[in-house]
């Protein structure tokens, strides 16, 4: 299951634009974060794509948001 949510996470195409959108960072810093997590990366957990998923969807808590933060500081 871990691996499916990965590879639907990796074809989507409007999920930086909408992350952006919900999120107010930029897509750019989007674009790159999902680049090293999801398009470089062989595989990644499911508490990952579950968090990716929680910020497409808006479904977000306070701890996404730092851990968002968090992650764009680090690229």
């Amino acid at each position: 299951m871990d691996n499916e949510l990965f590879i639907v996470i990796r074809h989507m195409t409007s999920d930086s634009r909408m992350i952006s959108i919900n999120t107010a960072m930029p897509q750019y810093k989007i674009n790159q974060l999902k680049d090293k997590l999801f398009l470089k990366a062989n595989e990644q957990d499911r508490d990952t794509c579950e968090w990716w998923l929680r910020l497409y969807k808006a479904d977000f808590t306070k701890d996404d948001i730092s851990r968002l933060t968090k992650a764009i500081e680090q690229i």
